[in-house]
């Protein structure tokens, strides 16, 4: 099934991502963003896309041949531990460190984006797309689970 990603492509457009920038998405799953980040930066362009699980990288590989993207990288990390495959790449090297519904999976995100920060150039580009779920105040029904979750 494929989803319809026009909101964020239309927000990370206006993050002014656009052709010829090198990217650095981490939390990149089966590779839905990575198609929308590899159509604005266009084939001068290149984004490394990172996650934990081979099996999503697998399914990412698939969509990026399936639509004749060739500009992307995938690599196997989990950024909540061990960076070292980043120390391929020179710190300072991305014009933009992104991702999307990923930072609120992790234990400490502020240390995750601070590290990977350092692969960013100074005047670089930090853009996520989170899901805040604690100002949704409107329900009939307690909903203790969700609570505890956004606790």
């Amino acid at each position: 099934m494929e989803r319809d990603n026009s909101t964020t492509k239309r927000f990370l457009a206006e993050a002014a991502i656009g052709p010829g920038m090198r990217v650095l998405e981490i939390g990149c799953g089966g590779g839905e963003v990575t198609q929308v980040l590899a159509e604005l930066v266009g084939p001068a362009g290149t984004v490394v896309a990172v996650d934990r699980s081979d099996k999503a990288l697998a399914t990412a590989q698939d969509r990026m041949k399936e639509h004749g993207i060739e500009q992307v990288q995938l690599l196997t990390a989990d950024v909540s531990g061990d960076l070292s495959i980043l120390n391929a790449f020179e710190q300072g090297s991305f014009d933009v460190l992104t991702g999307r519904r990923v930072l609120m999976y992790l234990p400490e995100p502020a240390a995750v984006v601070r590290q990977l920060a350092r692969w960013v150039k100074g005047d670089g580009l930090v853009v996520f797309e989170e899901t805040d779920l604690s100002m949704v105040p409107a329900r009939q029904t307690p909903m203790p689970a969700h609570d505890q979750a956004i606790a």
